[in-house]
């Protein structure tokens, strides 16, 4: 089985259509769909989580104020950071 298909995007929209094109290519090659969600601090994008998991095998949703700031670095540290917990 191939590691996880994380799915990120800065936008709601963005985020939904790559769901829906990594869905097939996340099922031909036998890997678990995660839609990753970066949020600004505790309880800021629980609604949008749920959503997700609507079309994603499961939600990683990372709250950390300091992704209030539009930092691309802070962000790459985070994605970077997950992307070694989960194994992608």
């Amino acid at each position: 089985m191939a590691g996880p298909l994380l799915v990120w995007a800065e936008k709601r929209e963005l985020l939904l259509e790559l769901l829906g094109g990594g869905s097939e290519l996340a099922s031909s090659i036998g890997a678990p769909l995660k839609a990753v969600i970066l949020a600004p601090g505790p309880g800021r994008a629980s609604e949008l989580a749920e959503e997700m998991a609507t079309w994603a095998d499961e939600v990683l949703l990372v709250e950390d104020e300091r992704l209030s700031v539009p930092d691309s670095a802070v962000y790459a540290g985070a994605l970077h950071q997950l992307v070694g917990f989960e194994g992608a």
